[in-house]
């Protein structure tokens, strides 16, 4: 099996992780909703961690993902205004700095979903051949959307190649050496 799928996993996993628990440091940013939402979405890629075969946890931590890049947008447009007159009416310049801190972890973690999302797509690809023949119409020739093609399992021959086989009543490969 090949790891590379697993450990993207576990990048995306780790990075919404320190990123989400930045971008709630300060009181005065985000309401406990920003929290709670992402660490249920990353029990869902906890879960797709620990279970490497099925499809169903990246299934659902891609559509949670896509919900909380939703929730995020609200959030951010919600509070920010508002934990910003807050910082500035306590005047203390540490909580100004940690507002900063948040608003930019949060931000950041915002702008890298929609990548971390095309990449829990791919992961969901590479688990589950159901999802492997989506394909968006008049967007064939963009990677990771294009249907599978070239790719022959070596475990068990495709059927194109057991029909020839069959037909000739011998493997290609046993023809003897052209004559010049």
């Amino acid at each position: 099996m090949n790891n590379a799928p697993q450990t993207t996993l576990k990048i995306i996993f780790v990075a919404h992780f320190v990123l989400t628990f930045w971008g709630s440091m300060s009181g005065a940013l985000m309401p406990a909703a920003y929290l709670y939402l992402n660490a249920f979405v990353l029990a869902f890629g906890f879960w797709a961690i620990v279970n490497p075969e099925s499809p169903e946890p990246v299934m659902m931590y891609l559509i949670m993902h896509a919900i909380s890049v939703v929730q995020d947008i609200v959030l951010l447009g919600i509070y920010a205004p508002r934990g910003y007159d807050l910082s500035r009416a306590t005047q203390n310049q540490g909580t100004i700095d940690e507002y900063r801190f948040s608003l930019g972890m949060a931000i950041v973690d915002l702008l890298i979903k929609p990548v971390t999302g095309f990449l829990l797509f791919r992961i969901l690809r590479s688990r589950s051949g159901e999802y492997s023949e989506f394909t968006i119409p008049g967007v064939s020739n963009f990677p990771g959307f294009a249907p599978p093609g070239g790719y022959e399992n070596i475990d068990h021959p495709s059927p194109y190649r057991n029909n020839v086989e069959t037909a000739t009543g011998h493997d290609t490969m046993d023809k003897p050496p052209l004559q010049q």
